[in-house]
This record gives C-alpha cells, structure tokens and sequence, in this order.
C-alpha cells in the first residue's frame, strides 16, 4: 500500500459565534457527499474536514459527521457527548469528551484508535493519515498509530512543551511554547523542515505533504511540497486568521473577512464562490482531498440581537462590550460594519432594546 496515493489530510478550524443560524458551505470535488453536509445544520462551534469527510460539533456538544463512511468513520458514537473538539483523520476520527477524555472511530488497522491507556486531560487533537496526535494539559505531545516506515508518531526527545499540534498524512507537527515549530516523520519534499527564518508562529496546519504557519504578525508561510503552487504564499495575501490545507491547494481566511484560495483548482477547489459572503461573513475555512469549506454565519435580522435569543438586552449589551475594539471576523458586535466596535454599535444595539420584532 502506498500510504503516499491512499490517504489523507487534517485541517481543523475553530469559531467562536454565539447564536446565530451558520451554515457550511462547500465548493470542489463533492465526492462522497463531503459537499452535501446536513441541511439542518445551525450553529456550529468547530468544523474538521479532510480527505471525503467532515465533522462537526454544535454548541450543545453533539457530533455531526458526512461524507466517505467505508470505515465508519462517520458513526459517531452515542455515548460520546457532550463533545467539545473534533478532528478528521485519513478514515477515522477523535473527538474530545467534556471531561477531556479521548474517544475514537473509524478505521483502526494501524492502531490510530487505540488511544494511550496513559493519555490524560487533553486539549487537543490531531489526525493525520493513519496516526492520532494528542496536546495533553501538560504542553506534552501524544502520537500513536502507523509510525513504522516514517517516524509520525516517534515524538522528539527535546521537544519539551507544545501549545498546538497538527499531522500531516506521514508527519507531524507541533507549536512549542516559545512559537516554534517542530516536524517530525515524512521528508522526503521538505514537509518536515521549517524555513529557518520563519519566526514566531500562532497557529500551524497540515496539508497532504506540505505545511502552512500563521506567524505573529498574521503574515503566512508554506512549505513542503509545491507541485500544484500551495507552498505559493500570495504576495497580496495581507493578515490572516485562520488557514487550511487540502492535498494540493491551501485556503486562508483573512482578517477582511475575505477567503483567499492556491494551489492546485482541477476540481474547482480555489475557485471561491463570488457568492460565498452574500447576507454574512465567513467564520472558518477548512479543506478536504480536493475541495475547500467555509462556515458562513448570517447577519442578524434584528441588529443588537447577538445571542439570537429575539431580544436585545444585557446578554447582548455584554457581548458588545467584550468585543470593544478593532473588529475580526469572529466579531459579531460590529453592526454597522464599519471595522470597528465603538459608540456607533453601541446606539444600533440600544435603538433596537427589546424583543425583536416578528
């Protein structure tokens, strides 16, 4: 078996929107329904997608997965919620319970569900071909699995403590404390070795053979294989908040709000829908095998109503002044969306104090 040509990638995005209707959208190869998630998705807290399947969980904890299910990768287990994470392997998939425990389904020849007996409280998870990654409470980095030809899960001695982890199909790869990034396994395109000018990264995934970093200064930087141009870091690109790679292309979420997509497009994978903001704004970006997701979250039909409740009132006042300041795209205090939260939101959400009208 050629693990190069028979498996997959994880990318996992996280969003932060409390109330409002979302919906995943989907654009590519569709195969195996990975473009077909459920119609009656509404709120989402997290989305994982890689190679045909995606999965996600909702703010009341429960796991929603669609797509390729040969391994059953997409029988979500009764007994696991409340979930609060979720991550897409090659054909299995982890998912972290309330009480930080590890569960697993799907595919487990290689051992990639057999989740350490001495694995304590996690708070993160990562899948990659056929190995599981774990960040336990410590900063240490967990990995079991396939390991025998490319070293994935053969965690380096000095590698000391992590505070974000991501796998690759055939390597693995990890934040330290200090911004940092470390590879291990695979390297035979250079997956597994990070520019040394790099600097300081915030957030890493993993694409099929290659990597993608947000560095401090929300600037992006790519390496590993570049037979497609995903390694091709837009020179427009400006800042970014959130990144994802497919088997050969790469997909960004910038600050704007606006998804930007390289690499490679035989499946129509970087062809952004013109559409894709109409009525809201994009939340997260994902990417499967050879196609590219995003959560589209709304505008609200009352402005003020933050919390979707159909009242305006101090829950909402709340969140309007926690979100004070320079606007994000997780911002959903921004009403006039002017790139800022200031007094201007603050009079929208107090003209509209009250229940929202039918």
């Amino acid at each position: 078996m050629d693990i190069r040509t028979t498996a997959a990638v994880l990318v996992i995005c996280v969003l932060v929107s409390p109330g409002h209707a979302q919906s995943v959208r989907c654009w590519g190869n569709g195969d195996e329904g990975l473009c077909s998630p459920p119609q009656d998705l509404s709120a989402v807290d997290q989305l994982a997608s890689k190679m045909w399947h995606a999965a996600v969980v909702l703010p009341t904890g429960v796991v929603r997965c669609w797509g390729h299910n040969y391994w059953g990768q997409c029988n979500v287990e009764s007994n696991l919620s409340p979930a609060l994470a979720v991550a897409t392997g090659g054909q299995h998939t982890i998912a972290i319970r309330s009480d930080r425990s590890i569960r697993c389904w799907g595919r487990n020849l290689e051992g990639q569900c057999n989740v350490p007996a001495a694995l304590g409280p996690v708070t993160q998870v990562a899948a990659g071909g056929y190995h599981s990654m774990a960040l336990d409470a410590s900063g240490s980095v967990w990995c079991w699995g396939y390991t025998n030809e490319y070293g994935q899960c053969n965690v380096p001695a000095d590698l000391g403590m992590a505070r974000s982890i991501a796998a690759g199909i055939v390597h693995s790869v990890a934040i330290r404390t200090d911004g940092s990034v470390r590879c291990w396994g695979a390297n035979d395109v250079g997956q597994s070795m990070p520019p040394a000018d790099m600097g300081i990264a915030s957030k890493i995934a993993c694409g099929f053979h290659f990597n993608l970093a947000i560095l401090a200064n929300g600037t992006v930087r790519a390496w590993g294989e570049n037979n497609a141009g995903q390694c091709d870091v837009p020179p427009d690109l400006g800042t970014v908040v959130e990144v994802a790679g497919g088997f050969g292309h790469a997909i960004a979420l910038q600050s704007n709000g606006m998804v930007r997509c390289w690499g490679g497009n035989q499946f129509g994978q970087c062809t952004v829908p013109a559409n894709l903001t109409d009525g809201g704004r994009i939340t997260a970006v994902s990417a499967g095998w050879y196609s590219s997701l995003a959560v589209h979250v709304p505008w609200s039909p009352c402005p003020g109503d933050l919390f979707a409740d159909r009242v305006v009132n101090g829950a909402d006042l709340g969140i309007l002044l926690s979100q004070w300041g320079p606007a994000t795209t997780t911002t959903v205090s921004d009403l006039n969306r002017d790139g800022v939260v200031n007094g201007a939101d603050l009079g929208l959400l107090l003209s509209n104090w009250g229940p929202c009208p039918n």
